[in-house]
């Protein structure tokens, strides 16, 4: 539908459309579909906010507020339609969520040969890691970190945008406990039975940057109103970080954990405190961790080569100066396998959800690819993207190249 000036005021209500009572029909092949999820609970009522916005120039049905029920349904309903684009905005969570969703809705049969649409985010979460690396985070792109998102731009930007790969990791969780005690990721009740697997987009983490989050994680819990914009969450992990420096609780991380990559053990640095798993270029809001340097020069990082990386920690002091640019982190391997053995009960986040995991195994093992959408900073090298994903969707869609072929050749 054609943008038009709002009939009221942005924060007045918005209509919400129910997708059980609508059919979408195919739209003229020249247009791009685009459904949009925003959570709503994301920065200062920043989501609910950009969610009213988005449903005054497109249709409400196309626009969906989480949690709600949740992304299933409404992919349902728009995924067998030709171009389709999504729009994630929210935090790292919210686009795992959402990617996640579209992985088993994809499974079902009534979607079978159906491609993956590729996803945009609008960062509006802490670190917006993932959001960096696709161009869409300040710097160089757009969001909350670097002022308030023109709706025009959002649905320019993802129109024009480039598709891009991204691995996904299978994290398998093995309790060697004891006692047996099952996983419990933080928030979930005692007596609930956690599923031993998780899905990485991002990192995987044990030790200090593990239990800097855990630390935020329960302030965040007691106290939700202390946490209502990016900059002071930020404060906050940089002022829980600070209490972590005096207290290492875990120092002689070394001795609690077996690190195989690739089915060699991996030597750790005496002094490390934390061991952190990579799969893209960014860490606690854009630090990059895997650089090469004269003295240790290391393989180049993508975030679509099936490679994790590993590096090390020495501690949240260490951390904080990484941050401003007056350290680096110890590049300690690259490889396509990883297992973790830990000795005992030590703090592990995946992709910022930290909890404290008994004695276990951790296998990590590449899950598959999603196609997401980087933001293109020129319009001309956007306008010829664009037209190259245009013409592999029809070759695709005509059966001159299969969906295999056509995945290699955006990698």
């Amino acid at each position: 539908p054609a943008m038009a000036p709002p009939a009221a005021p942005l924060d007045d209500p918005a209509p919400v459309a129910d997708p059980d009572k609508y059919e979408i029909l195919a739209p003229p092949a020249h247009l791009r579909p685009l459904l949009v999820f925003v959570n709503g609970r994301s920065g200062n009522q920043d989501g609910a906010r950009l969610c009213r916005r988005l449903r005054r120039v497109l249709h409400p049905l196309q626009v969906v507020e989480l949690p709600g029920p949740g992304p299933a349904k409404p992919l349902r309903l728009f995924l067998k339609l030709p171009h389709l684009r999504i729009l994630a905005a929210g935090g790292d969570g919210t686009v795992a969520w959402v990617l996640q969703a579209l992985d088993e809705v994809l499974k079902e049969e009534a979607f079978a040969g159906v491609p993956p649409p590729p996803t945009a985010v609008v960062p509006l979460g802490t670190g917006n890691d993932l959001a960096r690396v696709l161009g869409w985070a300040a710097a160089g792109g757009w969001g909350l970190e670097s002022g308030p998102v023109q709706i025009s731009s959002i649905l320019q930007d993802v129109d024009r945008a480039t598709v891009a790969l991204l691995d996904r990791w299978r994290i398998e969780f093995r309790p060697t406990a004891d006692d047996g005690r099952w996983i419990k990721p933080a928030g979930h009740p005692s007596s609930e039975r956690v599923a031993h697997e998780k899905i990485m987009n991002n990192y995987f983490g044990v030790g200090v940057d593990a239990k800097v989050a855990l630390d935020v994680h329960h302030v965040r819990e007691s106290y939700p109103h202390w946490f209502l914009s990016q900059m002071g969450n930020k404060l906050w992990y940089t002022g829980l970080g600070a209490g972590e420096t005096l207290s290492h609780s875990c120092s002689n991380l070394a001795s609690h954990v077996i690190v195989e990559c690739d089915g060699k053990r991996l030597h750790l640095p005496p002094d490390i405190e934390g061991v952190l798993v990579l799969n893209i270029s960014s860490f606690m809001g854009g630090v990059e961790l895997w650089k090469s340097t004269p003295e240790q020069p290391v393989p180049p990082q993508s975030q679509h080569d099936q490679l994790l990386e590993v590096v090390g920690l020495y501690g949240s002091f260490h951390m904080g100066k990484m941050q401003v640019g007056l350290s680096r982190a110890p590049c300690l391997a690259q490889c396509t396998t990883l297992r973790i053995t830990t000795l005992e009960e030590l703090p592990v986040q995946v992709d910022g959800e930290p909890w404290y995991m008994p004695k276990s195994t951790v296998l990590i093992r590449h899950h598959n690819q999603a196609w997401m959408l980087m933001r293109e900073k020129e319009e001309s090298t956007a306008n010829i993207t664009a037209l190259m994903k245009e013409v592999l969707d029809d070759c695709e869609e005509q059966t001159v190249i299969t969906g295999e072929q056509h995945r290699h050749i955006v990698s």
